[in-house]
Protein backbone atom coordinates (compact mmCIF):
# COMPACT_ATOMS: atom_id res chain seq x y z
CA UNK A 1 0.00 0.00 0.00
CA UNK A 2 2.97 2.35 0.43
CA UNK A 3 3.31 4.89 -2.37
CA UNK A 4 7.08 4.70 -2.78
CA UNK A 5 7.38 7.74 -5.06
CA UNK A 6 5.25 9.91 -2.79
CA UNK A 7 7.22 8.80 0.27
CA UNK A 8 10.54 9.65 -1.40
CA UNK A 9 9.32 13.04 -2.61
CA UNK A 10 8.04 13.88 0.86
CA UNK A 11 11.37 12.93 2.40
CA UNK A 12 13.33 14.97 -0.16
CA UNK A 13 11.14 18.01 0.52
CA UNK A 14 11.61 17.67 4.26
CA UNK A 15 15.40 17.31 4.26
CA UNK A 16 15.83 20.41 2.11
CA UNK A 17 14.30 22.50 4.89
CA UNK A 18 16.99 23.62 7.33
CA UNK A 19 15.87 22.92 10.88
CA UNK A 20 18.64 23.09 13.43
CA UNK A 21 17.57 22.77 17.06
CA UNK A 22 15.42 25.75 18.10
CA UNK A 23 15.15 26.72 14.40
CA UNK A 24 12.36 24.36 13.35
CA UNK A 25 9.88 27.07 12.34
CA UNK A 26 9.98 26.39 8.58
CA UNK A 27 9.61 22.65 8.85
CA UNK A 28 6.75 23.13 11.33
CA UNK A 29 5.00 25.36 8.78
CA UNK A 30 5.47 22.67 6.12
CA UNK A 31 4.04 19.98 8.39
CA UNK A 32 1.12 22.19 9.39
CA UNK A 33 0.12 22.52 5.73
CA UNK A 34 0.35 18.76 5.22
CA UNK A 35 -1.83 18.08 8.27
CA UNK A 36 -4.36 20.69 7.12
CA UNK A 37 -4.51 19.12 3.66
CA UNK A 38 -5.34 15.79 5.31
CA UNK A 39 -8.02 17.37 7.49
CA UNK A 40 -6.14 16.49 10.68
CA UNK A 41 -6.54 18.69 13.74
CA UNK A 42 -3.32 19.83 15.38
CA UNK A 43 -1.96 22.44 17.74
CA UNK A 44 1.44 23.81 18.72
CA UNK A 45 2.36 23.88 22.39
CA UNK A 46 4.48 26.51 24.15
CA UNK A 47 7.69 24.45 24.29
CA UNK A 48 9.29 26.93 21.88
CA UNK A 49 8.72 29.78 24.30
CA UNK A 50 10.12 27.75 27.18
CA UNK A 51 13.38 26.93 25.38
CA UNK A 52 13.78 30.10 23.30
CA UNK A 53 13.00 28.43 19.97
CA UNK A 54 11.08 29.42 16.85
CA UNK A 55 8.21 27.00 17.43
CA UNK A 56 6.84 24.49 19.86
CA UNK A 57 5.99 20.84 19.45
CA UNK A 58 3.40 20.00 16.81
CA UNK A 59 0.73 17.72 18.28
CA UNK A 60 -1.95 16.12 16.12
CA UNK A 61 -4.84 13.72 16.70
CA UNK A 62 -6.85 11.51 14.34
CA UNK A 63 -10.16 10.27 15.77
CA UNK A 64 -10.70 6.52 16.05
CA UNK A 65 -12.88 4.72 13.54
CA UNK A 66 -13.98 2.68 16.58
CA UNK A 67 -13.37 3.85 20.18
CA UNK A 68 -12.89 0.22 21.25
CA UNK A 69 -9.51 0.14 19.51
CA UNK A 70 -6.37 1.21 21.46
CA UNK A 71 -4.93 4.71 21.11
CA UNK A 72 -1.41 4.83 19.67
CA UNK A 73 1.18 7.61 19.67
CA UNK A 74 3.81 8.01 16.92
CA UNK A 75 6.61 10.53 17.35
CA UNK A 76 9.61 11.93 15.45
CA UNK A 77 11.65 15.07 16.03
CA UNK A 78 11.86 18.00 13.62
CA UNK A 79 15.37 19.24 14.41
CA UNK A 80 18.69 18.08 13.02
CA UNK A 81 22.35 18.59 13.75
CA UNK A 82 24.60 20.50 11.34
CA UNK A 83 26.02 21.22 8.87
CA UNK A 84 22.75 22.00 7.07
CA UNK A 85 23.47 24.93 4.76
CA UNK A 86 22.24 23.99 1.30
CA UNK A 87 21.38 20.31 1.77
CA UNK A 88 21.36 18.61 -1.64
CA UNK A 89 19.96 15.07 -1.32
CA UNK A 90 21.10 12.68 -4.03
CA UNK A 91 19.00 9.68 -5.07
CA UNK A 92 21.42 6.92 -6.05
CA UNK A 93 19.41 3.82 -6.95
CA UNK A 94 17.76 2.63 -3.75
CA UNK A 95 19.86 4.97 -1.57
CA UNK A 96 19.44 8.63 -0.71
CA UNK A 97 22.54 10.39 0.55
CA UNK A 98 23.91 13.87 1.06
CA UNK A 99 26.33 15.39 -1.43
CA UNK A 100 29.12 15.06 1.14
CA UNK A 101 29.13 18.68 2.32
CA UNK A 102 26.21 18.50 4.75
CA UNK A 103 24.25 16.02 6.77
CA UNK A 104 21.24 14.48 5.03
CA UNK A 105 18.66 14.89 7.78
CA UNK A 106 17.25 11.37 7.83
CA UNK A 107 17.63 11.76 11.59
CA UNK A 108 14.76 12.27 12.04
CA UNK A 109 12.95 13.35 8.88
CA UNK A 110 12.81 9.75 7.68
CA UNK A 111 10.56 9.11 10.68
CA UNK A 112 8.41 12.13 9.86
CA UNK A 113 8.07 11.04 6.22
CA UNK A 114 7.04 7.53 7.27
CA UNK A 115 4.40 8.87 9.66
CA UNK A 116 2.94 11.20 7.02
CA UNK A 117 2.76 8.41 4.45
CA UNK A 118 1.07 6.19 7.02
CA UNK A 119 -1.55 8.88 7.70
CA UNK A 120 -2.24 9.28 3.99
CA UNK A 121 -2.74 5.54 3.55
CA UNK A 122 -5.10 5.37 6.52
CA UNK A 123 -7.28 8.03 4.89
CA UNK A 124 -7.10 6.62 1.35
CA UNK A 125 -7.75 2.99 2.22
CA UNK A 126 -10.18 3.71 5.06
CA UNK A 127 -8.26 1.37 7.33
CA UNK A 128 -9.91 0.84 10.73
CA UNK A 129 -7.90 2.26 13.61
CA UNK A 130 -8.05 3.55 17.13
CA UNK A 131 -7.21 7.14 17.95
CA UNK A 132 -3.83 8.06 16.46
CA UNK A 133 -1.79 10.75 18.19
CA UNK A 134 1.24 12.36 16.55
CA UNK A 135 4.04 14.40 18.11
CA UNK A 136 6.59 16.17 15.94
CA UNK A 137 8.83 17.65 18.61
CA UNK A 138 11.61 20.24 18.72
CA UNK A 139 15.16 20.39 20.07
CA UNK A 140 15.64 16.66 20.56
CA UNK A 141 19.27 16.86 19.50
CA UNK A 142 20.26 19.23 22.31
CA UNK A 143 18.91 17.36 25.29
CA UNK A 144 15.43 16.06 24.42
CA UNK A 145 14.10 19.54 25.23
CA UNK A 146 10.95 19.33 23.15
CA UNK A 147 9.84 16.14 24.90
CA UNK A 148 10.75 17.56 28.30
CA UNK A 149 8.56 20.63 27.72
CA UNK A 150 5.82 18.76 25.85
CA UNK A 151 2.27 19.70 26.80
CA UNK A 152 0.96 16.17 27.21
CA UNK A 153 -2.34 17.20 28.78
CA UNK A 154 -4.28 16.35 25.61
CA UNK A 155 -2.50 13.05 24.93
CA UNK A 156 -4.41 9.93 25.88
CA UNK A 157 -2.20 7.19 24.41
CA UNK A 158 -0.71 4.58 26.74
CA UNK A 159 1.43 3.01 24.01
CA UNK A 160 3.92 4.99 21.91
CA UNK A 161 6.47 4.42 19.17
CA UNK A 162 9.34 6.82 18.61
CA UNK A 163 10.83 6.58 15.11
CA UNK A 164 14.43 7.48 15.82
CA UNK A 165 16.91 4.66 15.32
CA UNK A 166 19.00 3.20 12.53
CA UNK A 167 18.21 -0.50 12.75
CA UNK A 168 14.85 -1.44 11.28
CA UNK A 169 15.22 -4.95 12.66
CA UNK A 170 15.33 -3.85 16.30
CA UNK A 171 12.97 -2.56 18.96
CA UNK A 172 14.86 -0.38 21.42
CA UNK A 173 13.31 -1.04 24.80
CA UNK A 174 16.23 -0.17 27.08
CA UNK A 175 18.17 3.08 27.25
CA UNK A 176 20.36 4.58 29.98
CA UNK A 177 19.89 7.38 32.45
CA UNK A 178 22.35 10.26 32.22
CA UNK A 179 23.77 13.18 34.17
CA UNK A 180 25.17 16.31 32.59
CA UNK A 181 27.79 18.27 34.48
CA UNK A 182 29.42 21.67 34.24
CA UNK A 183 32.58 22.15 36.28
CA UNK A 184 34.23 25.51 36.96
CA UNK A 185 37.68 25.97 38.44
CA UNK A 186 39.05 29.35 39.46
CA UNK A 187 42.79 29.68 39.90
CA UNK A 188 45.10 32.60 40.72
CA UNK A 189 46.11 34.88 37.84
CA UNK A 190 49.77 35.93 37.60
CA UNK A 191 52.28 36.81 34.89
CA UNK A 192 53.41 33.50 33.38
CA UNK A 193 56.98 34.65 32.79
CA UNK A 194 57.71 36.85 35.79
CA UNK A 195 56.02 35.12 38.75
CA UNK A 196 54.25 31.92 37.73
CA UNK A 197 55.07 30.34 41.11
CA UNK A 198 52.70 32.85 42.74
CA UNK A 199 49.78 31.78 40.57
CA UNK A 200 47.61 28.69 40.30
CA UNK A 201 46.67 27.55 36.83
CA UNK A 202 43.04 26.47 36.61
CA UNK A 203 43.93 24.61 33.43
CA UNK A 204 46.66 22.64 35.20
CA UNK A 205 44.30 21.75 38.04
CA UNK A 206 41.71 20.55 35.53
CA UNK A 207 44.29 18.56 33.59
CA UNK A 208 45.38 16.60 36.65
CA UNK A 209 41.77 15.98 37.66
CA UNK A 210 40.77 14.70 34.23
CA UNK A 211 43.87 12.49 34.04
CA UNK A 212 42.78 10.82 37.28
CA UNK A 213 39.26 10.05 36.04
CA UNK A 214 37.88 6.80 34.72
CA UNK A 215 36.35 7.75 31.38
CA UNK A 216 35.04 6.11 28.22
CA UNK A 217 33.49 2.63 28.38
CA UNK A 218 33.56 1.71 32.05
CA UNK A 219 31.52 -1.50 31.83
CA UNK A 220 28.69 -2.91 29.74
CA UNK A 221 26.23 -0.50 31.40
CA UNK A 222 28.18 2.69 32.01
CA UNK A 223 30.06 5.38 30.04
CA UNK A 224 31.52 8.77 30.88
CA UNK A 225 32.96 11.59 28.81
CA UNK A 226 34.56 15.01 29.03
CA UNK A 227 32.90 17.06 26.28
CA UNK A 228 34.38 20.57 26.19
CA UNK A 229 37.08 22.60 27.93
CA UNK A 230 37.25 26.39 27.83
CA UNK A 231 39.66 28.58 29.73
CA UNK A 232 42.59 30.91 29.89
CA UNK A 233 43.05 34.29 28.26
CA UNK A 234 46.65 34.51 26.99
CA UNK A 235 49.86 32.50 26.86
CA UNK A 236 51.64 34.91 29.23
CA UNK A 237 48.98 34.74 31.94
CA UNK A 238 48.55 31.91 34.43
CA UNK A 239 44.99 30.84 33.67
CA UNK A 240 42.59 31.83 36.43
CA UNK A 241 39.50 30.11 35.02
CA UNK A 242 38.47 26.97 33.21
CA UNK A 243 35.03 25.54 32.41
CA UNK A 244 34.49 21.87 31.61
CA UNK A 245 31.33 20.12 30.42
CA UNK A 246 30.89 16.39 30.89
CA UNK A 247 28.39 13.57 31.05
CA UNK A 248 27.94 10.13 32.56
CA UNK A 249 25.45 7.46 31.46
CA UNK A 250 24.41 4.13 32.86
CA UNK A 251 21.66 1.54 32.83
CA UNK A 252 22.14 1.45 36.61
CA UNK A 253 21.16 4.44 38.73
CA UNK A 254 23.61 3.36 41.42
CA UNK A 255 26.48 3.20 38.91
CA UNK A 256 25.52 6.60 37.49
CA UNK A 257 25.63 8.14 40.95
CA UNK A 258 28.96 6.49 41.75
CA UNK A 259 30.57 7.64 38.49
CA UNK A 260 29.29 11.19 38.87
CA UNK A 261 30.68 11.35 42.40
CA UNK A 262 33.99 9.90 41.22
CA UNK A 263 34.35 12.65 38.61
CA UNK A 264 33.54 15.35 41.16
CA UNK A 265 35.99 13.90 43.68
CA UNK A 266 38.78 13.94 41.10
CA UNK A 267 38.49 17.73 41.00
CA UNK A 268 38.22 18.09 44.77
CA UNK A 269 41.38 16.01 45.25
CA UNK A 270 43.36 18.38 43.03
CA UNK A 271 42.00 21.47 44.76
CA UNK A 272 43.75 20.33 47.91
CA UNK A 273 46.97 19.37 46.14
CA UNK A 274 47.33 22.76 44.43
CA UNK A 275 46.81 24.83 47.58
CA UNK A 276 49.99 26.61 48.72
CA UNK A 277 51.41 29.47 50.74
CA UNK A 278 52.57 32.59 48.86
CA UNK A 279 54.06 35.60 50.69
CA UNK A 280 52.80 34.23 53.98
CA UNK A 281 49.24 33.71 52.78
CA UNK A 282 47.52 30.49 51.84
CA UNK A 283 46.03 30.48 48.35
CA UNK A 284 43.92 27.78 46.75
CA UNK A 285 41.88 27.17 43.63
CA UNK A 286 38.10 26.94 43.96
CA UNK A 287 35.70 24.49 42.40
CA UNK A 288 32.00 24.58 41.48
CA UNK A 289 29.85 21.80 40.03
CA UNK A 290 26.46 22.09 38.34
CA UNK A 291 25.02 18.59 37.90
CA UNK A 292 21.57 17.74 36.63
CA UNK A 293 19.68 14.67 35.49
CA UNK A 294 19.47 14.74 31.70
CA UNK A 295 17.07 11.82 31.31
CA UNK A 296 15.88 8.81 33.27
CA UNK A 297 16.26 5.11 32.52
CA UNK A 298 14.04 3.54 29.89
CA UNK A 299 13.41 -0.13 30.58
CA UNK A 300 10.32 -1.53 28.89
CA UNK A 301 9.94 -5.30 29.38
CA UNK A 302 9.79 -7.48 26.28
CA UNK A 303 6.54 -8.85 27.69
CA UNK A 304 4.93 -5.40 27.66
CA UNK A 305 1.93 -4.70 25.40
CA UNK A 306 3.83 -2.03 23.45
CA UNK A 307 6.80 -4.29 22.70
CA UNK A 308 4.64 -7.29 21.87
CA UNK A 309 2.41 -5.26 19.56
CA UNK A 310 5.46 -4.18 17.53
CA UNK A 311 6.80 -7.74 17.57
CA UNK A 312 3.53 -9.10 16.16
CA UNK A 313 3.41 -6.30 13.60
CA UNK A 314 6.88 -7.24 12.43
CA UNK A 315 5.82 -10.84 11.90
CA UNK A 316 2.83 -9.61 9.89
CA UNK A 317 5.21 -8.03 7.35
CA UNK A 318 7.91 -10.70 7.75
CA UNK A 319 10.39 -8.64 9.71
CA UNK A 320 11.74 -10.41 12.80
CA UNK A 321 12.17 -7.66 15.38
CA UNK A 322 14.59 -8.21 18.27
CA UNK A 323 15.09 -6.25 21.49
CA UNK A 324 17.87 -3.67 21.58
CA UNK A 325 19.68 -1.94 24.42
CA UNK A 326 20.79 1.56 23.42
CA UNK A 327 23.67 3.64 24.70
CA UNK A 328 21.91 6.96 24.13
CA UNK A 329 18.71 8.60 25.23
CA UNK A 330 15.69 9.37 23.06
CA UNK A 331 12.31 11.00 23.49
CA UNK A 332 11.22 7.52 24.58
CA UNK A 333 13.03 8.05 27.90
CA UNK A 334 10.90 11.11 28.54
CA UNK A 335 7.57 9.61 27.40
CA UNK A 336 8.09 6.58 29.64
CA UNK A 337 8.85 8.89 32.55
CA UNK A 338 5.44 10.48 32.03
CA UNK A 339 3.57 7.20 32.00
CA UNK A 340 3.35 6.52 28.25
CA UNK A 341 4.87 3.11 27.62
CA UNK A 342 7.25 3.74 24.71
CA UNK A 343 9.72 1.84 22.56
CA UNK A 344 11.89 3.07 19.69
CA UNK A 345 11.82 1.64 16.17
CA UNK A 346 14.27 2.20 13.32
CA UNK A 347 13.89 3.87 9.95
CA UNK A 348 17.15 2.75 8.33
CA UNK A 349 19.05 6.01 8.84
CA UNK A 350 22.78 5.35 8.49
CA UNK A 351 25.95 7.33 9.39
CA UNK A 352 23.81 9.96 11.07
CA UNK A 353 25.40 13.18 12.37
CA UNK A 354 27.99 12.99 9.58
CA UNK A 355 28.30 14.21 6.00
CA UNK A 356 28.24 10.54 4.92
CA UNK A 357 24.66 10.13 6.12
CA UNK A 358 22.39 8.03 3.91
CA UNK A 359 19.24 5.91 3.96
CA UNK A 360 17.82 3.11 1.82
CA UNK A 361 14.46 3.89 0.27
CA UNK A 362 13.29 0.34 0.94
CA UNK A 363 13.99 0.81 4.65
CA UNK A 364 11.70 3.86 4.73
CA UNK A 365 9.06 1.86 2.87
CA UNK A 366 9.38 -1.01 5.36
CA UNK A 367 9.24 1.42 8.28
CA UNK A 368 5.95 2.76 6.94
CA UNK A 369 4.69 -0.79 6.46
CA UNK A 370 5.60 -1.50 10.09
CA UNK A 371 3.58 1.48 11.30
CA UNK A 372 0.57 0.29 9.34
CA UNK A 373 1.03 -3.23 10.70
CA UNK A 374 1.20 -1.89 14.26
CA UNK A 375 -2.12 -0.14 13.68
CA UNK A 376 -3.68 -3.26 12.15
CA UNK A 377 -2.42 -5.46 14.97
CA UNK A 378 -3.74 -2.99 17.55
CA UNK A 379 -7.18 -3.27 15.94
CA UNK A 380 -7.01 -7.07 16.14
CA UNK A 381 -5.90 -6.76 19.77
CA UNK A 382 -8.64 -4.26 20.60
CA UNK A 383 -11.37 -6.35 19.08
CA UNK A 384 -10.60 -9.36 21.29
Amino acid sequence: MVNRERLVNEFLSLVKIESLSKQEGKVAQYLSKVLESLGIDYHTDNAGEEIGGETGNLIAGIPATDPEYPTLLFSSHMDTVGPVKGIKPIVDGDTIRSDGTTILGSDDKSGIAAILECLRILAEKRIPHGRIEIVFDVAEEIGLLGAKYLDSSKLTAKMAYVLDDSDLGKITNRAPTANRMVYEIRGIEKHAGMEPEKGISAIEVASHAIAAMKLGRLDDETTANIGTIEGGSATNIVANYVKITAEARSHSEAKLKAQSEHMKQAFLDQIGKFSKVVDGQKIAPTFLEDRHLDFSIMNVPESSPTFQLAKRAGKRIRIDLAAKTAGGGTDGNIYNLHGIETVVIGTGMTNVHTVKECIRIQDMVDCTRLLLAIIEESVAFGSK
